[in-house]
């Protein structure tokens, strides 16, 4: 559909797709369509109306389609749309994977905490055995000073589990520090080889993190200029100095 925006085709999809049926279309992708195409043609009233409508009927609609128009409008930019359309597959139990991890995937790197902190703990009441959901959601509970004990009980176990993962490395360094432990923290990067050029931001922010807490500016200085400080959420940048 939306290679025939440049050939100047969205008013002729608009009309017809503004009909009440499209012979085997269902209405939720019909009217997926037609919100996309009421976009770019210039009605934004009429978008926004018809965004509404199709979230309305996806009620309705076999999963395979709302996860259709979940994909598509997180592919297209459509975010808030998308996260609406994966709270409704979140909400079945036969899709509800699919449908937690959209709505992470769909909100962004740098939204507070809080946001993704009952998303998390939803989707461990269905899928308790989820370890790396696990791992998130001890990480987004330490950055908010929540259940901190349990947090770093499973942050510690799950560094002895993989011992070479930057990720179980930076949830354990977040517990040292918020357990005012930094020495602890930075012991545990010892004689591990990490690409800092290329790793996560917010694990190149446990890090600089660290080395601020142990006295190492210069270091610490080095990696705090690697980060896309954009990408991080509140509750990393405040881990930081302000200057």
């Amino acid at each position: 559909l939306d290679a025939m925006a440049g050939l100047d085709r969205w008013n002729d999809i608009f009309s017809m797709l503004d009909a009440n049926s499209v012979a085997g279309l269902s209405d939720g992708i019909r009217l997926l369509f037609l919100a996309r195409a009421a976009e770019k043609s210039g009605d934004q009233p009429k978008a926004n109306e018809t965004w509404r409508e199709m979230q309305r009927s996806l009620l309705y609609e076999k999963p395979e389609v709302v996860s259709f128009v979940a994909a598509y409008t997180s592919r297209i930019g459509e975010l808030e749309e998308a996260r609406k359309a994966y709270t409704i597959l979140a909400q079945r139990r036969e899709t509800a994977l699919e449908g937690y991890l959209g709505i992470i995937r769909c909100t962004p790197k740098n939204a507070p905490s809080t946001e993704l902190i009952p998303v998390y703990n939803e989707l461990l009441e269905v899928f308790p055995n989820l370890q790396e959901a696990r791992s998130d959601l001890a990480y987004l509970q330490l950055l908010t000073n929540q259940n901190v004990t349990d947090a770093s009980f499973f942050a510690n176990e799950s560094l002895k589990r993989s011992p070479n993962s930057l990720a179980a490395m930076s949830v354990y360094a977040l517990a040292q520090l918020k357990n005012s432990a930094p020495d602890q923290a930075d012991a545990i990067y010892t004689d591990k080889p990490i690409a800092w050029e290329t790793a996560p931001d917010n694990w190149k922010n446990i890090r600089a993190a660290v080395l601020y807490a142990v006295g190492k500016k210069s270091e610490a200085a080095a990696i705090a200029a690697m980060i896309d400080k954009s990408q991080l959420r509140p509750e990393e940048l405040s881990l930081l100095p302000a200057n």
